[in-house]
């Protein structure tokens, strides 16, 4: 009796992390100038047989949910389309994500999210990654930008000018935090 107890908190546990894991992603970034587009396994099964889904990641101000639901998502039936052309989804995050951050990310039965920025005037990129009061929110590499945290993310995501075209955020097992990756945006190319 007390192991079926143990069991039963452990599984009550792991739902309401997923649940909230999704449940944060749902409302991140905020604003009602994004169309979000849900993608999950009945999704993708409903395509006609060899049709892939298209992620268009050309148009600005959408986001894509990805929610596994329990199951495992076929990513074969995925193109990501980028300005750079149409990429598989594991192109995709080689260029955003770096290597061993992705060691701490399961791909195919996580909730996550791809998004574009919305529509409106960017700010040309600062090389400034520090708040006001000189805490960092965010960290830029040669290629990648990545911050922790829903206010950091937002940050970066919405307000640096930072990232490029998409972005590419989850909530982490580990520390129930929102990780987010972009590729920088190229400044005179």
């Amino acid at each position: 009796m007390k192991r079926i107890m143990i069991l039963a908190t452990v599984v009550a546990f792991a739902l309401t992390v997923a649940g909230f894991a999704q449940s944060a992603l749902q409302t991140f970034p905020r604003g009602s100038s994004y169309r979000r587009i849900q993608v999950n396994p009945n999704t993708i099964k409903a395509l006609v047989p060899g049709k892939k889904l298209v992620v268009d990641l050309t148009q600005r101000g959408v986001i894509y949910e990805f929610n596994p639901q329990g199951r495992q998502l076929d990513f074969s039936r995925l193109t990501i389309r980028t300005i750079e052309g149409e990429l598989t989804f594991g192109s995709l995050l080689e260029r955003t994500v770096p290597t061993d951050k992705l060691s701490r990310f399961g791909l195919s039965s996580q909730s996550f999210i791809v998004g574009t920025r919305a529509t409106g005037t960017l700010q040309p990129p600062s090389r400034d990654t520090t708040d006001f009061d000189n805490k960092l929110s965010f960290q830029c590499g040669s290629i990648s930008c990545q911050c922790t945290g829903e206010a950091d993310c937002s940050k970066l995501i919405l307000k640096s000018g930072r990232c490029g075209t998409y972005y590419f955020c989850y909530v982490d097992r580990e520390d129930g935090e929102i990780h987010c990756y972009c590729r920088q945006q190229q400044v005179g190319i």
